[in-house]
């Protein structure tokens, strides 16, 4: 998987939303974030859980004061289905992205403490292209590999417009 780009904007939050490993559910989903999410350079990031039972994982990012509904409703092909969206932070240089809960509960294994850790510093290469998170008290370390990166903008948008910075993926 290549290096995504570091980005220092503070001012985006990243996301990822899993998906059943299903073409139509992805689209679906992909359009309900083209219509109803405001997603920052229209760009979405799709990486695949490698796990017995794969999944599409859609990481992308917002404004930091958009308004994200965190758990959401689509139909696709008239059947509903539930998502939900995790914040999360990345590590481009080892390509893992973690959720807040699951930083603390890495912290607190790899010390040995819960006490006050914040000087603590996570060796990030042991968990290279790994989406991190907790599920419920249970800490989950997926591994994941690249797809590609969709452009949710219309086909008629002219991308000779975009700056370079405009053309960054999701990072941290």
């Amino acid at each position: 998987m290549e290096n995504l780009p570091e980005t220092d904007q503070p001012n985006l939050k990243q996301f990822i939303v899993f998906c059943k490993l299903n073409e139509n559910l992805k689209f679906g989903l992909l359009s309900y974030l083209y219509d109803q999410v405001e997603v920052h350079n229209d760009r979405v990031v799709v990486l695949k859980t490698q796990e017995k039972e794969p999944q599409y994982v859609l990481l992308f990012k917002t404004a930091s004061d958009y308004h994200l509904k965190y758990n959401f409703k689509i139909r696709v092909a008239s059947k509903p289905f539930s998502f939900r969206c995790l914040p999360v932070h990345g590590k481009s240089a080892h390509q893992v992205y973690y959720t807040t809960s699951a930083l603390e509960a890495i912290i607190a294994k790899e010390s040995g403490s819960t006490d006050n850790n914040k000087e603590f510093i996570v060796d990030w290469s042991k968990y290279a292209q790994m989406i991190i998170y907790k599920d419920r008290e249970n800490l989950v370390v997926t591994p994941v590999e690249k797809v590609g990166v969709v452009n949710l903008a219309p086909e008629w948008v002219d991308d000779d417009d975009a700056s370079p910075a405009d053309s960054e993926e999701p990072t941290e």
